[in-house]
């Protein structure tokens, strides 16, 4: 099979152990953020961090998606 690129998101605010599971297996080249996935920026920054650690990649993407502009009243 050929590689393949995706970008994932998460359920919530923390990454679940199904997620953990999936994430480890199925390797995303990205993450993206939506409001759900939003707390504060700390919450964020370990998040991001987790998500890095799991893939193995410390560089990949993260996304945010600001439909909403939920991004900016979260961090304003």
């Amino acid at each position: 099979m050929a590689p393949r690129a995706f970008i994932t998101g998460l359920s919530g605010p923390a990454i679940t152990a199904d997620e953990r599971a999936f994430l480890r297996v199925a390797s995303p080249w990205g993450l993206i953020l939506f409001k759900r996935n939003i707390q504060n920026a700390t919450q964020v920054i370990a998040l991001i961090d987790e998500f890095r650690i799991l893939i193995g990649s410390g560089d990949a993407p993260v996304l945010i998606d600001h439909l909403g502009d939920a991004s900016r009243a979260r961090f304003a």
